[in-house]
């Protein structure tokens, strides 16, 4: 078992106390696997419960489960590329459209938006998918944004479930309460939007800001804000999710699962204080990266790096 919390100043790419040099750090065999006539992507319909989720896989059923959770404000082909380079090395990649965002799964209350549901969903999802592929009574999970907090949130509450836990961005939820509380700290000012968001008028301020908020390094921003502003209920769905959450510190909050933590050092939204604070929330196998210059879409910005990463975690067999 390793926890690297020590984060080291220089240029490249860093995890913890292990300087990893240039962003791509695979090895050549890896890097023309991953680089290799990806597998098709595939449509599929999830059902959990009274719900049905819509997901897309890549790879073969066979291989370990790799369940991807997007963020707000992207949809599941945030992690196209990702699931692309995961299936063509023997992982069956799966990305989902959570909560609200499926048609299929949208109730109406703000109390359905708790996180304590949004974990049952990933677990009724993970316990779906496993059964169907048979092959493995654990999974990977891979989270960015509200979909990483999801993340952190199973991998508290259900270590049991999971072979590996990386999360994109987000930092754990006590690290970032710790500064998002703090009178004066900087991490107020990035998270200013939180608060027009869970208001009234936050429909009518994301679909003013949508372009603005993807900073330019979104592929899919036109897919996904056609989707917003044709689809209303989606938004309203969306924003739903901060709405039923107080961003507070909750007492007792140590995930002891294997974690690697990816967080760009010039991300707008999510500061570096809650980025090196979180290695005091996981007691387990702990791996913080810092990606230089890259800021917080770090799926689209950066995705075969996100995928030699996400192949290092899985590889390492932490458990």
């Amino acid at each position: 078992m390793f926890n690297r919390r020590v984060l080291l100043k220089g240029t490249g790419l860093f995890a913890g106390a292990l300087g990893l040099g240039s962003v791509s750090t695979t090895s050549a065999s890896a890097a023309t696997r991953l680089n290799a006539a990806a597998p098709t992507i595939q449509n599929l319909l999830l059902p959990v419960g009274p719900f049905v989720f819509y997901a897309i896989t890549c790879g073969p059923t066979t291989g370990e489960l790799v369940l991807c959770l997007h963020g707000f404000p992207e949809f599941k082909e945030a992690w196209i590329p990702v699931l692309e380079s995961l299936g063509a090395l023997g992982y069956y990649a799966v990305a989902v459209d959570q909560r609200g965002y499926s048609a299929g799964a949208r109730p109406d209350s703000i109390a359905d938006y708790a996180i304590a549901n949004l974990v049952s969903d990933i677990v009724g999802m993970a316990a779906t998918l496993l059964t169907q592929t048979g092959n493995n009574t654990k999974f990977h999970l891979v989270g960015h944004d509200m979909g990483g907090s999801v993340t952190w949130a199973v991998a508290e509450q259900h270590p049991e479930l999971l072979i590996s836990t990386t999360v994109l961005s987000t930092p754990h939820k006590n690290a970032f309460a710790a500064a998002y509380n703090m009178s004066g700290n900087p991490q107020q000012a990035a998270s200013s939007y939180i608060s027009v968001l869970q208001g009234s008028g936050g429909e009518a301020f994301m679909l003013a800001n949508f372009y603005g908020s993807y900073g330019g390094v979104v592929p899919d921003a036109t897919l996904f804000v056609s989707r917003f502003q044709n689809d209303p209920g989606a938004l309203t769905a969306a924003l739903n999710w901060y709405r039923a959450e107080n961003f507070t510190a909750e007492d007792g909050t140590v995930v002891t699962a294997p974690v690697t933590y990816i967080w760009g050092s010039q991300d707008p939204f999510l500061l570096k204080e809650s980025a090196v604070n979180t290695a005091n929330f996981c007691s387990g196998p702990y791996q913080f990266v810092q990606l230089p210059g890259h800021a917080h879409f770090l799926a689209d910005e950066v995705p075969q790096d996100i995928a030699s990463l996400l192949q290092q975690q899985f590889a390492a067999k932490l458990t």
